[in-house]
């Protein structure tokens, strides 16, 4: 995928967190991954470069507009596997437990 393709999911995104400009200091957690294989057991269909490319653009976004600071949250299929606590396995998990890891601080 493109860089404009990342900027764009990147831009619905933040537009999505319907965030207001606020007071300095406040933190978002963005979710990072350390391999190429723990982002495509989260997100299939996504590439970690391309991951890396949105989270780029959604840190800027938030910085400049908003006055957010970011920290980054680097998760793996055992993070998720802890927090599964004897639930069966689904790939709408995968995605629902990275998904709920961004969030403000």
């Amino acid at each position: 995928m493109s860089a404009q393709n990342a900027k764009d999911a990147a831009d619905d995104y933040v537009a999505r967190l319907r965030l207001e400009p606020g007071p300095k200091g406040r933190m978002f957690q963005l979710v990072t991954f350390e391999t190429e294989e723990d982002c495509r057991f989260f997100y299939p269909r996504r590439s970690a470069d391309w991951q890396r490319q949105v989270n780029a653009f959604i840190a800027r976004e938030l910085r400049s507009r908003y006055s957010v600071r970011v920290q980054r949250l680097a998760i793996s299929p055992a993070d998720y596997h802890a927090w599964l606590n004897g639930r069966a396995d689904a790939v709408d998990l995968r995605r629902q437990f990275a998904d709920d890891q961004q969030h403000l601080l």
